[in-house]
Order: C-alpha cells, then sequence, then structure tokens
C-alpha cells in the first residue's frame, strides 16, 4: 500500500490528519491517490476539469443533497488536495446489498429520485452532457482515448468514435433537466442499512436528462450481478428499477446515454 508523503501536503490539510491512522484505497480507476482514514478522505489527483468540478460542486450542493462534506481543498501547482469528512456506511456494490436484490434496488431508485428532487433552477451548474462531449472530441483529437478499450457491449454498432460521435449529436433525446450525478455506479453510493448516507465522486456531476444516471447505474447493478468485477449473483429482476421509478424502459436512452460515457475514455 502506498503512503502519504506528508512533507508535501498542504499545511492545512497536515494539520488535520497528521498522525492519524490510514489506509490507501486502490479500487478506484481515476489514476487519483485516494486515503481513507476513520473520518475523513484525502484525494490526491492532477488537476483536471473534474477534480475542479467537484470543488465548485461540493460547495453548491453541500445543504441540497447528501454529500461528504468538503473539509479543505488546496490547488498547488498541477496537484490538487481534496479533504472531505468520511460518509459512513457501505457502497450499494457491496456484498450487504448485492445478496439482498431488493433492497439494492429500492435504494438504487432512491438515489435517483433524491437527485431529481433538488430543485435545480438558480443552481450553477455545468451543462453534464456538453462537458463530456467537449472532453471527449478534446481526448479523441489529442489520441488520449483509444477505441479498442471501449465497452464492446455498448459500442458494438460502431467502428470509431467518428462514428459515436455523429451518433450522439444527431440523436441527442429530447431535453429533460435534473440534477445528474454523471457516474452514478454503485460504489459512488454510500448507504447506512436501508438509508442513502450520501453520494461520492461528483467531478461529472450537472444537470442533464434523467436517462443520463438512469443509463449508468442500470449498467453497474448489470454488470455487478454478472460478475464482471468480481462475484456474480442471482436475480437480477432488472425490471425492478424502472418498477420503483415507475418509468417506463427506455432501451434507445440507455444505450446514447452509456455511449456518451466511453468518450470518456
Amino acid at each position: 500500500m502506498g503512503k502519504i508523503d506528508f512533507s508535501s501536503l498542504p499545511l492545512k490539510i497536515k494539520n488535520v490528519i497528521n498522525g492519524l491512522n490510514y489506509y490507501q484505497d486502490t479500487t478506484g480507476k481515476s489514476g487519483a491517490e485516494v486515503y481513507i482514514f476513520d473520518d475523513y478522505v484525502l484525494k490526491i489527483s492532477s488537476l483536471s476539469f473534474d477534480v475542479e468540478n467537484e470543488i465548485k460542486v461540493s460547495k453548491i450542493l453541500k445543504d441540497k443533497l447528501p454529500i461528504a462534506e468538503l473539509i479543505e481543498s488546496e490547488i498547488v501547482g498541477n496537484k490538487v488536495y481534496l479533504l472531505k469528512r468520511k460518509i459512513i456506511g457501505k457502497p450499494l456494490s457491496s456484498e450487504e446489498y448485492m445478496s439482498n436484490p431488493s433492497l439494492l434496488f429500492k435504494l438504487a431508485s432512491e438515489a435517483l429520485k433524491l437527485l431529481w428532487n433538488v430543485d435545480i433552477s438558480s443552481l450553477d451548474l455545468q451543462d453534464s452532457y456538453k462537458t463530456i462531449i467537449d472532453f471527449g472530441k478534446d481526448a479523441y483529437k489529442k489520441e488520449l482515448i483509444d477505441f479498442k478499450n471501449c465497452d464492446k457491449n455498448i459500442v458494438d454498432d460502431f467502428s470509431s468514435f467518428d462514428e459515436i460521435f455523429s451518433y450522439l449529436e444527431n440523436n441527442k433525446p429530447p431535453k429533460d433537466k435534473v440534477l445528474c450525478h454523471g457516474d452514478l455506479c454503485l460504489p459512488n453510493i454510500i448507504c447506512n442499512g436501508d438509508k442513502i448516507a450520501g453520494f461520492i465522486d461528483l467531478g461529472l456531476t450537472g444537470i442533464d436528462n434523467r436517462y443520463h444516471d438512469i443509463a449508468i447505474i442500470y449498467r453497474s447493478i448489470k454488470y455487478n450481478f454478472l460478475g464482471v468485477f468480481g462475484k456474480a449473483y442471482k436475480e437480477f429482476y432488472e425490471d425492478l428499477l424502472f418498477k420503483n421509478l415507475n418509468l417506463k424502459k427506455d432501451e434507445k436512452q440507455i444505450k446514447y446515454y452509456l455511449l456518451l460515457d466511453e468518450v470518456l475514455g
């Protein structure tokens, strides 16, 4: 496990966590260093659009949504240090919830409703769709994303990012503006028993169609049940999600927003 170089930490952050026990969380794929303390989470990453947005969103939504309290944030050169209060609970991807499908689908639908119930009319939040499209095009131009690394189950009808971008631009769903987490996979929903404790990883959070988050959480649930990330589970009743949301499953919109997610690389 990696160790924190305390000598490089900003003073305000070091004063809070110096001498406390911690371990490094290596489950994420963002490239950031994440250290877990009893009461705090320290994230050290390169300066990027999503990290800057996470700082902004943490301040805007602190009284509107259950999210981790931002204790300190410091930008030093090209590095960003985020110290947040730890949300007590377990991710929705944990054994406790995966082995209890009815509770998992209940909490997944409640997480979506919590987001949608936030009044966004006066909130200065990004257009998540535009942010992701702009990032994807720039990353593609700079050859920072590779089509070969895409999820083959999602891009099976396409042969290049050019085709994906063309499809996204010509088939955008109707406007349906709600608060959008942007990466609403099961590990980013922390629960305590049968309650939502909070949301983490808010770098893509903004405003978009409600099917953006539905698509991400639907795939996350499906892949976790199928054992894509480890243990497989039985009783994947996908209709339960849409029944709990009182929505008809829209395959086209799910496909659309999963394609959008692929341009992030």
